[in-house]
């Protein structure tokens, strides 16, 4: 069960774990007081990375753990996503033809489309040999 301390969310490799963190965002985010459209893009990009770095990053690793960590400025609400795996930036990532995706019926692969689509402003910050630490910031403007 992921663990809330300091106002940094601690999950686990784990698929079990996206509930705590959609909950986690939702809340901050109403908090926050952003639309009901943008708290539900902002929980939905959250999951999707989440989801990403659960499958592809920590592989189904339930002894791994990631980080989670509100960040709210004037007019804007950022979720800060932080992990220490293998660097992945999403922002490299083409946008798929989507005629071609609904032509040959492929199933998944929409997330980082989805993301880059519904949040205001994604930043991405690969670990280097001085910070251990991939960090992947998405942020929603009121």
């Amino acid at each position: 069960m992921a663990k809330l301390m300091d106002n940094i969310l601690s999950a686990y490799g784990d698929y079990k774990e996206l509930e705590d963190i959609r909950k986690y965002v939702r809340e901050r985010a109403e908090n926050f007081g952003l639309s009901e459209s943008k708290v539900n893009n902002i929980t939905l990009a959250v999951d999707e990375a989440c989801s990403n770095l659960i499958h592809y990053n920590i592989n189904f690793d339930a002894k791994k753990t990631f980080n989670i960590c509100i960040v709210e400025k004037t007019n804007q609400f950022s979720v800060v996503i932080q992990d220490s795996g293998k660097s992945f930036n999403l922002m490299r990532v083409k946008c798929p033809d989507m005629n071609k995706y609904f032509k040959e019926m492929k199933h998944g692969g929409l997330g980082i489309h989805i993301i880059k689509k519904i949040v205001d402003k994604i930043e991405y910050i690969a670990a280097t040999s001085s910070n251990k630490v991939n960090t992947l910031t998405l942020t929603m403007l009121k």
